[in-house]
């Protein structure tokens, strides 16, 4: 994957941290949840929380009674994370090379991590590395574009009244959106008891044109799809959208369908 696409990453989160934080932290945190349940955090464990982003898993980790510690490679992100939670612990590191001893935690947790990465096996390395002995690693990644009706919406708009846009090649955001690349990617570093769940979960907007506001403003790689398109498409677009958003309900809030796959491994 290309340096060039790292870069784009890390510079457009710290772009849209605030974007993400507004219209994210009413999804998101549905699947920091089940994330959570799944891996079946007690008390006292130690939790370290890789892309914590506003940290919304962090919290609630710490809810659990876990000895939590978020990280991201955003400063911007890790800003408004102690604004947030002031009383937990956050810092800037990189999930490709996190700057902690082998065998320091009980949990690592990457919630809508791995399709972001231009290294996405090493990320899985470095937790494997920082887990200890009966550890587990947790992370969720989104079900098919298809399913996912918000990223299908904008998507198919796009496609259909908009103008291919050239970003720098990044990985397929949907990769391990099959459970069978997650074994293959884990088993080889030496995961075992590997379990794949379906959450089911929808993402309200008050609004119909919140839909392309979120990913305008929220979102990387969408957000520079739409950037990228003329005023005159960009209009277009954007009414196409809020009409489709007003499809699935009489009234506000409209919830449009956004499952989840969640993945648990031990060590």
């Amino acid at each position: 994957m290309s340096q060039d696409f790292r870069e784009f990453e890390k510079e457009g989160w710290e772009e849209v941290a605030s974007g993400y934080h507004r219209f994210f932290q009413n999804v998101t945190p549905q699947t920091a949840k089940g994330l959570l349940e799944l891996a079946g955090v007690k008390t006292g464990e130690k939790l370290l929380d890789v892309a914590t982003g506003p940290g919304y898993l962090a919290n609630l980790a710490h809810e659990k009674g876990a000895q939590v510690l978020g990280v991201d490679h955003s400063e911007a992100q890790v800003a408004i994370a102690r604004s947030n939670y002031p009383h937990l612990q956050f810092q800037v590191a990189d999930a490709e090379h996190l700057p902690f001893a082998d065998a320091s935690f009980d949990h690592v947790c990457m919630n809508f991590l791995l399709m972001h990465l231009t290294d996405a096996p090493q990320a899985l390395r470095e937790a494997r590395r920082v887990l200890k002995k009966g550890g587990q690693l947790s992370f969720s990644v989104w079900a098919s574009p298809k399913e996912c009706i918000p990223m299908a919406l904008v998507m198919e708009t796009v496609q259909k009244y908009g103008k291919p846009v050239n970003l720098p090649p990044g990985p397929d955001f949907f990769f391990y959106s099959n459970p069978k690349e997650v074994e293959r990617a884990l088993v080889p570093l030496g995961f075992s008891d590997i379990q794949t769940v379906r959450h089911e979960q929808s993402w309200p907007f008050d609004k119909p044109d919140d839909l392309f506001i979120a990913f305008g403003e929220g979102a990387v790689r969408m957000g520079a799809l739409l950037r990228g398109q003329t005023p005159e498409d960009l209009k277009i677009i954007r009414a196409e959208i809020a009409a489709a958003v007003q499809t699935f309900g009489k009234m506000a809030p409209y919830r449009l369908p956004m499952p989840a796959l969640l993945n648990r491994a031990r060590v």
